[in-house]
């Protein structure tokens, strides 16, 4: 950061607007941004109780005035409060854009496993273990069903053995009347002419 604050553009800049270094050669603005970072000072300042971990800086620019010095000072604290402004920006932008593809990354598998969880249940209805109780409710109905139905086909039963031996006695009684039809003299029967 110190770096690109201090490139020569940025320092040229504030060189010329607060007209800077009268008494060295303008003709060689290598050597008058040179003079200007030398009498730049930037200190790091580490975060009070936590030793090795910074959390400012401190710059200093000394000027022949004390309203010249104050004035660069201003200028050049406003130039690293934008350029971490600038920066800051830039991580949550790049932040912001990892997070937005890791969502719709994350989505996109979530869908998947939607899916495949929606087929595994359809080619496993019935058989879920989240399906026992209602499983067991149906099994209940039908064993209950099943039940009230041989109930009802008792009566049935009895009457169809009822029938059974009605068409028992009526098969011998036809089985008898036949035989005793065979060994009767025919009459005849004749009509009054």
């Amino acid at each position: 950061m110190r770096q690109q604050i201090l490139s020569r553009t940025r320092l040229q800049h504030i060189i010329d607007q607060f007209q800077l270094y009268r008494d060295l050669n303008r003709n060689n603005p290598d050597e008058v941004t040179q003079q200007m970072r030398k009498d730049i000072k930037t200190e790091l300042v580490e975060a009070p109780g936590r030793r090795g971990q910074l959390s400012a800086f401190k710059i200093s620019y000394s000027a022949p005035s004390a309203r010249l010095a104050q004035q660069v000072n201003a200028q050049l604290t406003s130039l690293f409060i934008d350029q971490n402004i600038e920066e800051q920006s830039q991580r949550t932008e790049s932040t912001t854009e990892f997070v937005s593809t890791e969502l719709e990354t994350a989505r996109a598998r979530l869908t998947e496993q939607e899916k495949k969880i929606k087929q595994f249940k359809a080619g496993s209805l019935g058989q879920l273990p989240s399906q026992m109780e209602s499983n067991v409710h149906i099994l209940s109905g039908l064993q209950e069903r099943q039940h009230n139905l041989i109930q009802s086909l008792k009566p049935c039963a009895g009457a169809k053995l009822y029938i059974e031996s009605l068409l028992a006695q009526y098969r011998s009684v036809k089985v008898e009347a036949d035989n005793g039809a065979n060994s009767l003299p025919a009459l005849r029967i004749s009509s009054p002419n």
